[in-house]
């Protein structure tokens, strides 16, 4: 046995064996290194994701049925919305969507609530659907303030569940790379207005 450690630890004294002892001591503390990191990430990722809780809740008043979402940001960092889409479905007919626009980039602080109506008894009174044959999907996109950790809410006022997916939808993605090009766009446009008034 002792000669046997005798001739490992001359094999490794050799100058090329070193070397290679050496570059599988470094890939394994390599290795090691970026799973510490990947660890480190995922914990951090999981400190900066948006926790939301949404509900809902029916006024039937005549002529309307108005719908309430009630959204509470029970995380524990201030959240962006990013992207809200509210889609009705009536039965037998082509979906309606509208696009909450107004509450892009509005920021929700910890434990904030937000209380928002929608109504679709205008498009539903035009095509004769009654409203409780509508299926509904409201989808919701936020992010923390540095826009680094992005999830998707979907929910089903119906049913009352609610699914999420991690990462920005590629069109909310295509919205926030065109926007900037439409603000140039209409400022150009109200430029060559106002000169065009002036002269």
């Amino acid at each position: 046995m002792i000669y046997e450690w005798e001739r490992f630890v001359w094999w490794i004294g050799q100058g090329q064996h070193a070397t290679l002892i050496l570059l599988l001591i470094t890939a394994w503390y390599t290795w090691l290194t970026h799973r510490i990191m990947k660890a480190s990430t995922r914990q951090a990722t999981a400190m900066l994701q948006p926790n939301l809780s949404i509900n809902n809740l029916i006024e039937h008043d005549r002529p309307s049925s108005r719908r309430h979402l009630y959204i509470k940001n029970q995380g524990t960092q201030p959240i962006v919305f990013l992207d809200f889409t509210i889609r009705c479905f009536p039965h037998g007919k082509k979906s309606i969507v509208q696009r909450k626009t107004a509450l892009d980039d509005v920021i929700l602080f910890v434990a904030g609530e937000y209380d928002l109506n929608f109504d679709f008894s205008t498009e539903l009174a035009a095509i004769h659907v009654q409203d409780s044959s509508c299926g509904y999907r409201v989808l919701l996109v936020v992010s923390d303030l540095s826009r680094q950790v992005v999830i998707q809410y979907e929910y089903f006022p119906v049913l009352g569940r609610t699914q999420c997916t991690l990462g920005m939808p590629l069109r909310v993605r295509w919205k926030y790379r065109v926007r900037p090009w439409k603000w140039r766009y209409n400022r150009a446009k109200g430029w060559l207005k106002i000169s065009r008034q002036s002269s």
